[in-house]
């Protein structure tokens, strides 16, 4: 079989399912991979390796290969936060009405804050279904935003979400594409029932946003949290599984 280049990759052995990843440019050339009977090598199988060449990681390794992700929409991919998305982030926390929306302004965080805190975030892993993640691109493999899950009950099979996109990325779908992806996962792979989020009452694109994917409007908590110089009621918007599936779901 042929040597076939595929450009920038990841370093892969595929056949029956299996794949082990590395990092890199690669080539794609023939192999074989041994198969098991009844305690025995009984026969190889071919497959693909591809070889690493000299250069960087490809996040759209999958993509590029064929190969599905949980992770990845139309607009966006969801990934974990990375020692060096450090800079981005700090660039988001810099808008102070991007951090009210979000929870409170903060005060400012040095460079080496920044980094520490990506780097905690990078090493932190999946803890009880509560997910930090970075919102990426994927035309242009920039990070825009980031999305997380909290306040998970398994026991309710209930969970609260959170999302936050860098102004210079408004209007480009970006925001409900990442809540599709990071419900789909909770409802599909973690077996959640219901969703829920919490909008201030003075935040009309988020308002506008739960509404248009679907959620709906379960109450109104008056004078909650005190932002700009004054009380503010917060909204409680919920969807289903079942409400998530009948309106998103791939066919």
């Amino acid at each position: 079989m042929p040597t076939e280049s595929v450009g920038r990759a990841a370093s892969v052995i595929l056949c029956g399912g299996f794949a082990a990843a590395g990092g890199g440019f690669a080539t794609r050339t023939p192999c074989w991979w041994p198969v098991f009977v009844g305690g025995g090598f009984a026969t190889r199988t071919p497959c693909w390796r591809l070889v690493l060449l000299p250069g960087g990681w490809s996040r759209g390794l999958f993509e590029s290969l064929g190969m599905s992700s949980v992770w990845v929409g139309e607009r966006v991919r969801l990934r974990a936060i990375e020692p060096e998305d450090w800079a981005d982030f700090q660039r988001f926390d810099q808008d102070s009405e991007l951090q009210r929306n979000v929870d409170m302004v903060h005060a400012p965080r040095s460079a080496v804050a920044m980094q520490a805190w990506a780097e905690e975030q990078a090493t932190l892993g999946e803890k009880d279904d509560r997910l930090q993640l970075a919102i990426e691109a994927i035309e242009t493999d920039t990070v825009v935003g980031a999305c997380s899950t909290n306040d998970t009950s398994r026991r309710c099979g209930r969970f609260s979400y959170g999302i936050a996109i860098g102004r210079e990325h408004h209007r480009h779908g970006y925001a409900s594409d990442a809540v599709k992806v990071l419900l789909r996962f909770m409802f599909e792979e973690r077996r959640y029932h219901k969703a829920e989020a919490g909008v201030y009452a003075y935040n009309d694109a988020s308002i506008a946003l739960q509404e248009r994917l679907g959620f709906q409007r379960e109450g109104q908590l008056r004078d909650h949290e005190f932002l700009a110089g004054a009380y503010q009621d917060l909204i409680i918007y919920g969807m289903t599984a079942e409400e998530f599936a009948a309106l998103h779901i791939r066919k």
